[in-house]
């Protein structure tokens, strides 16, 4: 995660994630820490920890059918056999954060326990169930990544939820953070430390509409590089996510292939193309309409949108896969990108110092 989102105090779960250490040692201290935040009625810390313990698993690159018998047996297992209210508590959590398996799992082994008169303590029974309060946007102004923070409330202590969203491909959160103390987030998010990102606070729905699925594809790609923390925190950061409102108060806007067709149109009609229509009128159309329908493939996207970054993954990503370039669309690239960034910067109004920024890369 960026220094800019990144929280500034880390809760206590994540700080003993995984490093070289013997597995077999590994895990015993991560239960046992497990085991100490429920023995403290910690709801949020408790809740990292057993996150942080399902998350070994993938840390240790298990096929899913491995990790579900990880899962099984060291942590349901584990609270089995020490039948209390603090191991019906365990898998109380369990039910909460974890996957549908594990729910299944961790559920009739409640059953088990609840049928001889243990039952989890009252301050568990909270898990998964967190009050929103208010959500914020940090962005930067090209569109290339954002990051959405959450703060929630337990009681009368306030946490918060920070996902960072790489734009550049299909949106997927790169980076989780989870902050004990709200208040620290929302400074971290708020600060005014980079020339082109902005800030905005948001309502709820819109949060939940930018996160939820971020969220999801980080299951998709196991290469995607989550780093061993993020791994620990996306099962409450789902959790959390899925508190949020569904309905969205502000109307998307679509962009529809016709839009796509005029803004191309715009594009070969201004003054900044005038050059690169002179030397090559079709490369010159071409590129138009691979930078303008890669710019709105999200919905909501409108087709001038394109950062440095997102720049770079279209050129040496999408293209390379994509097409098959003749002599003349290789020879005029440079051209034709260079007068399309160029009108795609006045179309959004983007200050000298961006359209500098856009234009060097």
């Amino acid at each position: 995660m960026s220094k800019k989102t990144r929280p500034r105090r880390r809760p206590a779960a994540p700080a003993s994630a995984p490093g070289r250490e013997d597995p077999g040692t590994l895990v015993e201290r991560m239960v046992a820490s497990l085991w100490t935040a429920i023995g403290a009625g910690d709801l949020l810390r408790a809740e990292l920890e057993a996150a942080t313990c399902m998350a070994l698993p993938r840390v240790g690159r298990l096929d899913p059918e491995d990790a579900q018998a990880f899962i099984s047996k060291v942590l349901v297992d584990e609270a089995v056999r020490k039948p209390s209210a603090e191991g019906a508590a365990m898998l109380r959590l369990l039910m909460s954060l974890g996957s549908p398996s594990t729910k299944r799992s961790a559920s009739q082994a409640l059953a088990r326990l609840t049928e001889t008169g243990i039952y989890p303590p009252d301050w568990v029974t909270g898990a998964g169930k967190a009050v929103p309060v208010r959500a914020w946007r940090r962005y930067d102004v090209f569109g290339d990544d954002e990051a959405i923070a959450v703060t929630f409330r337990y009681g009368e202590a306030e946490h918060g939820v920070v996902g960072q969203v790489d734009l550049t491909g299909m949106p997927v959160a790169i980076a989780v953070g989870v902050a004990a103390d709200a208040a620290s987030l929302i400074e971290a998010i708020s600060r005014d430390d980079e020339p082109f990102d902005r800030t905005e606070e948001i309502d709820l729905a819109e949060a939940r509409r930018r996160l939820e699925v971020p969220l999801a594809r980080c299951d998709e790609d196991p290469d995607l590089g989550l780093s061993v923390d993020t791994m620990a925190y996306l099962p409450v950061a789902r959790s959390r996510v899925r508190r949020l409102p569904a309905e969205d108060t502000v109307a998307i806007p679509v962009f529809t292939a016709a839009d796509r067709a005029a803004a191309v149109d715009d594009f070969l009609k201004s003054p900044l193309a005038a050059g690169a229509l002179a030397a090559d009128e079709d490369a010159t159309r071409f590129w138009a309409q691979v930078l303008t329908g890669y710019s709105s493939r999200i919905t909501g996207e409108p087709p001038a949108q394109i950062g440095p970054r997102k720049l770079a993954h279209l050129l040496l990503g999408h293209v390379p896969n994509t097409f098959t370039l003749s002599g003349a669309q290789r020879q005029h690239l440079e051209p034709a990108v260079t007068a399309w960034t160029a009108w795609s910067a006045a179309q959004r109004g983007l200050d000298e110092a961006a359209a500098a920024r856009l234009a060097d890369s």
